[in-house]
């Protein structure tokens, strides 16, 4: 769901000179697990992620049926 916590994509970009130390990349993806986590708790709390299911799984549904599949959608 959403932003992806992939270290293989973050680019460090330090411009405040000599007093910066090193970039603690550990830290960060926690940080940015957790806030996925957030995200993704206040989407279930307030519906959005089970209207976001139910669209997806009409859109895929429609969509196969179109080119002559039928299928089964679930998420986890």
């Amino acid at each position: 769901m959403g932003p992806e916590n992939r270290p293989d994509v973050f680019q460090a970009i330090d411009n405040s000179g000599i007093f910066r130390g090193d970039v603690k990349w550990d830290e960060g993806f926690d940080l940015t697990a957790k806030a996925q986590e957030q995200i993704r708790q206040d989407a279930i709390s307030v519906g959005l992620l089970v209207t976001a299911e139910k669209n997806a799984e009409k859109a895929l549904k429609e969509f196969f049926k179109n080119i002559g599949y039928t299928v089964n959608v679930t998420f986890n």
